[in-house]
C-alpha cells in the first residue's frame, strides 16, 4: 500500500475483489498476476473464479473470457490479463467489439516479463534475456491499440485512483479495456523455491519459527535453509 508511483499487484487484485459482485466471472491468464489473484483474492460466494491450472498457457484468459461470454448468452466476463499475454490475442479485440461482449478486460502491465525477470534473478545472477526492454523486449501503448479497435479504455496509474477507476470499468455498458500500471521491479512473494517443500516458501521464516509450526518433523534440507527475513 506504500507504492506511490505504480499500482502494486497484490493491492490490485484485492481491490478488484472488493468491488466485485457474487455473481462474477473471473477469468485470470498465467505468470505473475495469476500468482496475485491466487494470493489476493478473495472469492465471494456465488462467484466463479477460472485459470487453466497446471498448464497456464500464455494468452488463455481474454479468448477463454470471449468463449465463456458467448456460452452464457453474452454475459459480463472479468477478464485479467498482462502486458506480454494480452498480445497473443490481441487480434480478438475486434471480436469483442463486433460482438458487443460485454468484458472487462484488466491489463496488468509492468514493461516486460517479470516472472522471468525473478527467475532470472534467482537462478542467473540477474542477467536479463528476452525479458525487458534493455534485453530486446517491448510493448506497444496498449490503451492506442485498445482504442484503435474501439474500445472504451481506462488507464490507472496508482492507487490514489485505483477503486475509483474500478467502479468507473465495472458501471460501464459494453466491452472496458483497462490498463493497470504495475512497478515493473515487483515480484512475487512468497514463492516456491525449487527443491524446498511446499510448507517452506521464500523468503523463509528463521529455522526456529518453522520448527515450530510444523506439525511433523520437517526435512533435513529445510534445516539446511539460510532463512531470508
Amino acid at each position: 500500500y506504500q507504492e506511490k508511483k505504480f499500482v502494486n499487484g497484490y493491492v490490485f487484485i484485492k481491490t478488484l475483489s472488493e468491488e466485485l459482485d457474487s455473481k462474477s466471472i473471473i477469468i485470470s491468464d498465467d505468470g505473475g498476476h495469476l500468482t496475485w489473484t491466487m494470493q489476493a483474492f478473495e472469492v465471494k460466494k456465488g462467484q466463479k473464479l477460472f485459470s487453466a491450472f497446471g498448464n497456464s498457457p500464455m494468452g488463455y484468459s481474454f479468448p477463454a473470457s470471449i468463449g465463456a461470454s458467448f456460452a452464457l448468452g453474452k454475459k459480463e466476463v472479468i477478464c485479467i490479463d498482462g502486458d506480454g499475454s494480452i498480445q497473443m490475442n490481441i487480434q480478438d479485440f475486434q471480436t469483442v467489439v463486433h460482438h458487443k461482449l460485454p468484458l472487462k478486460i484488466f491489463v496488468l502491465n509492468n514493461d516486460g516479463y517479470a516472472i522471468l525477470q525473478q527467475f532470472q534473478e534467482t537462478w542467473l545472477g540477474g542477467r536479463f534475456v528476452a525479458a525487458s526492454f534493455n534485453q530486446g523486449l517491448s510493448n506497444p501503448d496498449l490503451i492506442k491499440v485498445a482504442k484503435a479497435y474501439g474500445l472504451k479504455t481506462v488507464l490507472i496509474r496508482n492507487h490514489q485512483e485505483l477503486r475509483r477507476k474500478i467502479r468507473k470499468v465495472l458501471k460501464a455498458k459494453g466491452p472496458v479495456f483497462c490498463e493497470v500500471k504495475i512497478n515493473p521491479k515487483q515480484r512475487l512473494i512468497p514463492k516456491l523455491e525449487f527443491g524446498n517443500p511446499l510448507e517452506d516458501l521464500s523468503p523463509h521464516l528463521s529455522r526456529e519459527e518453522f520448527k515450530a509450526n510444523m506439525i511433523i518433523p520437517p526435512l533435513a534440507e529445510s534445516l539446511e535453509v539460510s532463512p531470508s527475513v
